[in-house]
């Protein structure tokens, strides 16, 4: 809607621009007060105002003071003309300026020339506002790019961090340099928050490792996880495995009585190291108030996730170990009861083989040191004979009764049973 405002006592004037408006179908007002007229333009929305000099003098403050005020109306001078004085009304916001003398169908062409040049202003304006506005929603877009890119660097770094943690803690076979590598990261990576490292075996939790406070301090700290009210988190780590945050265990009435309060009494998070469903243990961090930033919270999902499977891999390797000695040593008892149980059939053997021979032997070398006493000779063969049966009996004797085998070096590269040993 179109609203024109005249500010003159002119009778012709009001009934031309009343005229006017009626056949234009335009809202008309006019005044002949000046400051009703202020008022009235900064409380209405007018399109076109005409004012008469001999109502406002001086337009050109007038005016001035009401684009001040915002006001955003398309001004027309009736006066005397004066090359300085539309000069100056011209660069003070009005549209045009018309002498007392003037034709009424120059008001009526300078009056739809000035709705004409409002209407194009308001697409202007719109097409700026438009403009604006886009232009804002792609500084907004280029804040949030911005943001992402630093927010995408981040998590690469994190990526990065993570990626040689994977990488060296992975490498590792031995339990403790797992720990010592861990804290090492956690150390590097966050600065200020206290971490504790804890093993949990048979439901006792227990302090392995520290970041920011001393392990002396803490070495010491053990929790039964049988005991739910002093250890609360028990249920969450070990039964449903899952992280657990407590913003402030002091005034927690589940937590206060808890001597985890002595350390992280401002809150903490607990993330326990699951791998292959058995929990190993767990990283508790400082958190105060809130809970960790979303990058610091992958870097502990991700961490937490790997440090499990390198501890796991470590307990498997370990029991692997164990297992290679045992069947070792099995494998030695295996061959040395083979060995004992052939020497045993050996034994018998030689029972059987030589001594029945040797009791045959030494029963005719008795009866032949009956009939010969006399022939020295003989009886020098003869006792050579006993002696090399006692050896022999001896030597089946030594070999019945062995129980380990034992050997050494005959010539280079064969070796004999040791019947000394």
């Amino acid at each position: 809607m179109v609203y024109i405002l005249l500010v003159s006592n002119v009778h012709n004037e009001i009934k031309l621009i009343s005229d006017y408006c009626k056949e234009n179908n335009y809202i008309f007002f006019f005044l002949d007060d000046p400051s009703k007229t202020f008022e009235f333009l900064l409380n209405e929305n007018i399109t076109v105002c005409i004012i008469n000099e001999n109502i406002i003098n001086n337009a050109g403050e007038f005016v001035s003071s009401l684009r001040e005020e915002g006001c955003n109306t398309s001004f027309i001078y009736i006066g005397e003309p004066s090359f300085q004085k539309v000069r100056s009304l011209l660069k003070l916001g009005f549209y045009d300026f018309l002498p007392y003398e003037y034709e009424n169908n120059e008001l009526k062409s300078i009056v739809n020339e000035a709705l004409e040049n409002v209407e194009a202003f308001e697409k202007i304006k719109g097409l700026s506002e438009d403009l604006e506005a886009t232009n804002k929603k792609l500084l907004d877009r280029t804040r949030e790019l911005e943001d992402e890119k630093k927010e995408l660097k981040r998590y690469i770094n994190i990526l990065t961090e993570t990626s040689d943690y994977i990488k060296e803690v992975n490498s590792k076979r031995d339990i403790g340099e797992i720990v010592k590598t861990s804290l090492n990261y956690l150390k590097k990576y966050f600065e200020d928050r206290i971490i504790l490292f804890t093993f949990i075996e048979n439901y006792r939790e227990y302090v392995v490792g520290s970041v920011n406070i001393s392990y002396k301090a803490v070495k010491n700290y053990t929790w039964d996880l049988k005991d739910l009210k002093h250890n609360p988190w028990a249920t969450a780590i070990t039964n449903e495995k899952k992280r657990l945050f407590v913003p402030n265990p002091v005034e927690d009435i589940y937590y206060s009585q808890s001597s985890i309060t002595n350390i992280f009494s401002g809150g903490f998070l607990k993330i326990p190291l699951v791998a292959r469903d058995k929990v190993y243990g767990t990283i508790t961090v400082s958190c105060v108030k809130n809970n960790l930033p979303k990058e610091d919270d992958l870097f502990l999902n991700i961490f937490s996730e790997h440090t499990a499977i390198a501890i796991d891999n470590a307990t498997l390797n370990e029991r692997l170990q164990d297992t290679i000695v045992k069947l070792e040593k099995a494998q030695e008892q295996a061959v040395e009861s083979e060995k004992l149980k052939t020497l045993a059939n050996l034994a018998v053997s030689i029972n059987h083989r030589i001594n029945n021979p040797l009791c045959a032997i030494s029963l005719n070398v008795e009866f032949l040191k009956r009939y010969i006493k006399n022939d020295e000779k003989l009886g020098n063969v003869i006792e050579s004979i006993e002696r090399n049966i006692d050896n022999i009996t001896q030597i089946t004797s030594k070999i019945s009764q062995m129980k380990t085998i034992s050997v050494k070096e005959y010539l280079p590269g064969i070796e004999m049973i040791d019947l000394d040993d």
